[in-house]
Parts: structure tokens; C-alpha cells; sequence
């Protein structure tokens, strides 16, 4: 049973950007892949459409031409969209108040996630997350952490959280764990546009020495985040987990946790182009807290279908992680997801720049 639903199957009926060069796994500098979940969010839910919604837009809305830079995406990174994990229904979202179930559903899809980031790292390709709840961050920098990587964290949120509504480990807690487990030293993560947090979760940033410029910040003096950011990156293995809510609430009026006062898509754009030359970009969550979604369907076509092919060892491997997982969750059902005709979607998108950051390619 395979371990992915290839991009062409799933509700976008897209692989990422519908690119038309062609390449294979082997060939790839960069994989991505969908994490399609929805099971700790507690305000607004949607997240486990997430994949569908990024792949559709980068398909159908936006150009890989980047007009500002006068090249085209596939001309600077060799994109393999590998599919979404193939996750039970039952353990995909959030259908009971029980702690413990909630737990158990995010430590096993977190499981996946740890194996196939790793695979794909030690394949020397780059590890691209879409979700799906920012608690994946936790199991992919966890996979990672041997690299040492200093992270990027675009966010509007702190995610410090030692436990919140009785749960350990869920979407406002993966940054506490990767620093109090020592995945992450605080001192090797910088939060950008942060503009919500309680005290302790403060207390936790500035005990660690974790790097912060809020929003106000920035909206006051970019200039000094982007020279910082020019700095520290110099010649070191990065890693940028990136939450949707970072950006202020015009551009993004559906995400889950909105949050006014946020980073405009100019501002975004300028921070990550700041990122030193020679850092080398190990991997990245790209986060949809998108509450509600209406996405229209259209017919994909076979024209620019980019072959599911893996190298033999590949398939070997990926077979004994899918083994592994069986064991530990017999049910293995194929991912459904389902269109509901009341489902809504605003079309005031951060339409270029939310997508565009996925395509932040390795120098």
C-alpha cells in the first residue's frame, strides 16, 4: 500500500504549481509533501485542507514566472511534489474531547512525519511540509536537529505553551518541547512577527535566549531585522517553519488564530530575500491555518503529470517506514476529504507572496 496519495488525487487535483518541466525523485533537489490534519486546533478549524487549498492556488491562481526576480520557479530549484500522506479518516481531524485520544492521533501522525523527514534529508533532498496544525513542526525539527539549523519561525504566535488546555503536545506548544528537549538551543531561533503571547511563554523566550522581533518592530525598523537577518545566516544549515497568521488579518481573514497588527506581504518578501546567499535550507513547514474554505473543482488533465517514480532503494525504504506505521495502526484507511457547499472562502489572499515562500530554493 503506498504511503503517499499522489498530488493529482487528492481534492486539488494539482501537483504543486503544476509545473511543466518533468522531474523524478531521484532528479529533485527539493520534495514536498502534505500534511493533511486538523486535530488539536481550538479556534478555527480547517487546517487538514490546508495541501489542497496551497496546491490549487499555486496551481491555478499564481505564475511560477516571478516577475521581480525575472526567473521562473523551475529554473532555480528542481521541485518533486510527492503527495499527501495517506492518513486514517478517523486520525486526520478532531472529532472527540477526549486528551488522551487527541494525544495519541498527533504522536502517530507526528511519527510519520519524523520518518519521512528523515528519509527524504538522507536522500540529500530538501524536506518541504505543507499542513495541516503547526505541531508537525515539532516531529520534522526533531528529525533534523542533527543538522544544528538555526530556524526561521514566522509567526504570530509564540507556540510556547508548556501544555495548553490539558493537552502536551499540540499547536501551541511545539517550541516549548523543541527547546526544553534540546531539539532546537533557544539561541538558534529568531521569531518574526510575533504579536501574541502570555507571559510565561515570554518568560520562556527571553529565559532561552530566544530571538524575537515582534511586529511592532518591524513595522517600525525593518532595516534592523533584515541586516540581523543578513548576519546570522551567513554559512549555516536553516530551517523555516512558517504560520500563515503571521500575516496581518486583511491579507489572511480565514486563518484559525487571526491576529491584527500583523507583517504585510512586501514586508515577508523582503525578510526572506535578506537570508544570506550561502545558507543552506535543510527543510520547511509551510502552515494553512485557513479556517474555511470553497474551492472550486476543476479537471486536471494528464498533461503536465510529473511521474510518481522513486530511485529502487527509495521504494524499499519508504516500504519498511510504511510497514512500521501499519504495525502501530492497522487501519490505514485512504484520506477522504470532502467538500461541503457551505463552506466559504474570502478571496483577499496574501495571493502571491503565500504561496511564493515555498519556492525559497537552496543557493
Amino acid at each position: 500500500m503506498p504511503l503517499f496519495i499522489r498530488p493529482e488525487s487528492t481534492g486539488a487535483k494539482y501537483n504543486f504549481g503544476d509545473i511543466p518541466a518533468k522531474v523524478s525523485f531521484e532528479d529533485c533537489d527539493v520534495v514536498i509533501y502534505g500534511a493533511p490534519i486538523d486535530i488539536t486546533t481550538s479556534f478555527g478549524r480547517g487546517t487538514m485542507r490546508g495541501p489542497e487549498a496551497i496546491r490549487l492556488t499555486s496551481a491555478r491562481q499564481i505564475e511560477t514566472f516571478l516577475l521581480d526576480e525575472m526567473v521562473n520557479i523551475y529554473e532555480r530549484a528542481r521541485i518533486y511534489d510527492i503527495g499527501d500522506l495517506k492518513i486514517p479518516p478517523s486520525f486526520a481531524k478532531n472529532k472527540t474531547k477526549r486528551k488522551n485520544l487527541l494525544s495519541s492521533k498527533i504522536s502517530y501522525v507526528g511519527g510519520i512525519i519524523h520518518k519521512i523527514t528523515t528519509l527524504i534529508h538522507d536522500a540529500n533532498k530538501v524536506p518541504i511540509m505543507i499542513g495541516g496544525e503547526h505541531t508537525l513542526t515539532y516531529y520534522a525539527l526533531k528529525a533534523l536537529s542533527s543538522e544544528k539549523p538555526l530556524v526561521l519561525h514566522f509567526d504570530a504566535h509564540r507556540d510556547m505553551k508548556p501544555k495548553y488546555d490539558g493537552i502536551r503536545m499540540c499547536h501551541t506548544t511545539p517550541f516549548y518541547h523543541i527547546v526544553n528537549e534540546g531539539i532546537v538551543t533557544g539561541n538558534n531561533i529568531i521569531q518574526i512577527g510575533i504579536r501574541q503571547t502570555d507571559r510565561e511563554e515570554n518568560d520562556t523566550a527571553v529565559a532561552n535566549r530566544v530571538k524575537t522581533f515582534d511586529a511592532w518592530e518591524i513595522h517600525d525598523s525593518i532595516d534592523n531585522l533584515l541586516k540581523y537577518i543578513r548576519k546570522v545566516t551567513r554559512n549555516v544549515d536553516i530551517y523555516i517553519s512558517f504560520d500563515i497568521d503571521v500575516y496581518d488579518l486583511p491579507y489572511v481573514p480565514c486563518t484559525g488564530t487571526p491576529e491584527p497588527f500583523g507583517l504585510n506581504p512586501f514586508e515577508v518578501s523582503e525578510i526572506v530575500k535578506n537570508i544570506s546567499p550561502t545558507a543552506r535550507l535543510i527543510g520547511r513547514y509551510r502552515g494553512s491555518r485557513i479556517a474555511k474554505w470553497r474551492l472550486s473543482r476543476r479537471n486536471s488533465g494528464d498533461a503536465n503529470f510529473i511521474p510518481n517514480t522513486l530511485t529502487p532503494d527509495g521504494i524499499k525504504r519508504f516500504r519498511q517506514a510504511l510497514e512500521t506505521i501499519k504495525r502501530g495502526h492497522p487501519r490505514n484507511e485512504p484520506l477522504r476529504i470532502y467538500t461541503s457547499l457551505q463552506v466559504r472562502l474570502r478571496r483577499v489572499l496574501a495571493r502571491f507572496y503565500l504561496c511564493r515562500l515555498l519556492y525559497c530554493p537552496p543557493n
